[in-house]
């Protein structure tokens, strides 16, 4: 009787092992199961989403002949923006410059056509950022070069906030806004805006600079009033608002 309970201990065991052995692939394929759907699942997630579009065929460059398309794009957690630039061949446009750059999350990129260096072809510029507090809008700005029929990316461009095309005086203003007020008098060289003169309204005076062969001269410091501080000018010699 005792080897019989000692034999039927025996195969208790043997029988429980089997269960757990072939128990085990299953618990491990319901694993692997759950892991394919998590992938499935992360690979619906959209990449990349196209929060602004605009594009403009009738103004740009040669009129009818250039043609821009701007897209602003988020991509996780950084956002760009990509510019394609055409040219039309009979009936076909033809890209001829593709090009990519950092933006920030919270601008809208408000792309302006202008003609900036009044040369009768228009130029292209889109809100890049915004700095102290909304007053200073800083823009990336693209002159149409007529040599080669491309846009010109000015590498300097931020460094101006709130650019405008100057009539009076044939060139481009930027006007930054911090403690007091800066207009600088800006002309096109190459890939850079250049200054040439500014007025500055800071800490109770008005001085006005003009910049020739890389020397700052200063041509007026007078007294500010009160209202002045807000004061953009148009022409720097005289003072002119």
């Amino acid at each position: 009787m005792k080897a019989y309970l000692t034999a039927l201990f025996i195969l208790l065991i043997a029988c429980n092992e089997v269960k757990t052995k072939t128990s085990s692939p299953e618990v491990h394929k319901e694993v692997q199961s759950k892991t394919s759907i998590h992938k499935k699942v992360q690979s619906k997630t959209p990449e990349k989403l196209i929060s602004e579009s605009f594009a403009d065929s009738s103004n740009i460059g040669i009129k009818g002949k250039n043609k821009i398309t701007i897209q602003k794009i988020i991509h996780l957690d950084s956002a760009y923006v990509e510019i394609n630039f055409f040219q039309k061949d009979r009936q076909h446009w033809v890209l001829k410059q593709n090009m990519h750059f950092k933006a920030d999350m919270i601008s809208n990129s408000d792309p302006q056509i202008i003609d900036f260096n009044n040369d009768g072809f228009k130029d292209m510029t889109y809100q890049s950022a915004v700095a102290a507090r909304g007053a200073n809008e800083l823009r990336t700005l693209f002159i149409f070069d007529k040599k080669s029929g491309l846009l010109k990316r000015m590498v300097n461009s931020e460094k101006y906030p709130n650019l405008e095309y100057n009539e009076y005086l044939n060139c481009i203003t930027g006007w930054a806004v911090y403690g007091g007020t800066t207009t600088s008098f800006l002309k096109v060289e190459k890939d850079s805006l250049i200054r040439f003169a500014n007025v500055d309204i800071f800490d109770g005076y008005i001085e006005a600079y003009e910049v020739k062969n890389g020397q700052t001269k200063r041509l007026i410091r007078k007294k500010m009033k009160d209202d002045d501080i807000y004061i953009r000018y148009k022409n720097y010699k005289p003072l002119e608002e």
